[in-house]
């Protein structure tokens, strides 16, 4: 505890940036998933949804270390986790979206039709209101993506070399690699 009250201003600032980095990708990533699952017809849908798999299954080591040679981004960079984040997001998000729209019951979207609202009014008003509680759930799994971004060292938490959340490497043994076979709770402190 005296480790984090003596160093105050690295903790906020590194809880800052991990903030940034999670809510970002993940704000983004909800709005391009629920807007495709919205304008997805039913013809295109298995292809997009067969994309979308394809790509929430790729590891994220293999992903951070992809998206560099793609888009000529760094290694290390943040544009890199925001973006590899983001493409998870929209990747487990479109499902849930796509679920959360096709379970509107129809006599309501036929009465908002029938009342004259235009197609963008029916969304804003009628669809997304009705569709908001699959898309917090669905928006739920995606939230735990972000631990991810701890394989870059583009900024948060994981990003100091010898600080780990667990605290179990000392602050000693920073750049001597890990020990975590030898080093136990009780022999460890973080100076």
């Amino acid at each position: 505890m005296n480790w984090a009250l003596n160093n105050l201003e690295l903790v906020l600032q590194l809880t800052l940036t991990h903030l940034i980095v999670s809510l970002i990708p993940l704000a983004i990533g909800f709005v391009i998933a629920v807007l495709l699952a919205r304008v997805t017809s039913n013809r295109f849908a298995p292809a997009i949804t067969g994309s979308l798999g394809a790509l929430y299954a790729i590891p994220s080591l293999a992903l951070f270390v992809t998206l560099p040679v793609i888009l000529g981004t760094n290694f290390v960079g943040p544009t890199n986790v925001l973006i590899a984040l983001t493409i998870y997001v929209v990747s487990a998000m479109f499902f849930s979206a796509r679920d959360a729209f096709a379970a509107l019951p129809k006599p309501t979207l036929e009465f908002a039709q029938a009342q004259g609202l235009s197609a963008i009014q029916r969304f804003f008003y009628v669809e997304l209101p009705l569709a908001t509680p699959g898309l917090i759930a669905g928006s739920q799994g995606c939230s735990g993506q972000h631990d991810i971004h701890g394989f870059n060292r583009s900024g948060g938490w994981r990003a100091q070399p010898g600080l780990f959340v667990f605290g179990w490497l000392p602050a000693q043994d920073r750049g001597r690699g890990p020990h975590w076979p030898n080093c136990h709770l009780r022999d460890c402190h973080c100076d």
